[in-house]
């Protein structure tokens, strides 16, 4: 029996979209935003050319198509909240050509086989009057949903500033920034306690003043009662001899004179002192 070729699948030496691939592919759709087969075929050329710089195979434009309508055809994983970041970003870039075209809604009858143009792309306008019946691929994924396409960052870019980030200069710069809060902070804590230290020394002061005004209260006191009680014996002191001396005006009571005395405190003591000048005269 004669040996039956066999048919569909894919072509020999093709191989697999790898993650790099599948970027790459991205990428080069990004920046064409292809509509028709014209479109596809400069995706084709784009991909082809990085590809070689990377050791990378090439792909038709067929198989790129393919392999992009298959990321945007994928639904998100049941039980999972977040779809794969590349499907993700598949489809947003899908919005940005659909944006192009000025329609979400891209007919795609005319660019499934490879060789028709850009004017194959068919745009739905919304029915005037009476209801059109027209076949519209529609997407179930809600555009408010969707994330906006993030801005790609610059590989030498990145490098160069995690370099500077992390030099030397920099860390110099940062050990020196800690280095004076450290100190500034030592600073702090010293005059802290200096002042706790000040607080302290001032309250003990301000104690012993007010001891030593009791102690100066009480002599007093006790000095006043002492000469009393000389005076109450007889034995005037000198001071007392000499108190009135030059004072005739104060009234005298057989050779004494009526005294009294005041304290801070509250209270007085009254007593009588023997005047001598009285008795000379």
């Amino acid at each position: 029996a004669p040996k039956r070729l066999a048919r569909g699948g894919r072509p020999a030496g093709s191989t697999n979209f790898t993650d790099f691939d599948t970027d790459l592919a991205l990428d080069v759709v990004e920046e064409v935003l292809p509509i028709g087969g014209l479109a596809w075929t400069k995706v084709e050329s784009r991909f082809n050319a990085l590809a070689r710089k990377n050791n990378r195979p090439e792909r038709t434009a067929k198989s790129l198509e393919n392999k992009f309508k298959t990321l945007v055809k994928t639904k998100k994983p049941t039980g999972d909240a977040k779809r794969p970041p590349r499907v993700r970003r598949a489809q947003e870039i899908e919005d940005q050509i659909s944006e192009k075209a000025g329609t979400r809604e891209l007919c795609d009858e005319g660019d499934t086989d490879g060789h028709s143009s850009d004017a194959s792309v068919t745009i739905v306008n919304p029915p005037a009057q009476a209801p059109v019946l027209t076949a519209v691929a529609r997407r179930a994924t809600s555009p408010a949903l969707r994330a906006k396409p993030r801005a790609r960052v610059n590989a030498p870019e990145l490098v160069s500033k995690l370099t500077q980030s992390f030099g030397p200069e920099a860390q110099r710069a940062r050990d020196e920034d800690r280095s004076q809060r450290s100190f500034q902070t030592a600073q702090f804590f010293a005059i802290n306690q200096q002042l706790q230290h000040a607080q302290s020394t001032n309250e003990n002061l301000r104690g012993q003043l007010m001891t030593m005004q009791e102690r100066l209260h009480t002599a007093e006191r006790a000095r006043d009662i002492a000469e009393l009680k000389l005076e109450h014996h007889g034995l005037p002191t000198k001071s007392h001899r000499t108190h009135f001396q030059g004072y005739a005006d104060f009234p005298r009571v057989d050779g004494k004179v009526r005294c009294e005395t005041r304290y801070p405190d509250g209270g007085a003591c009254t007593y009588w002192i023997s005047d001598p000048s009285g008795d000379e005269s």
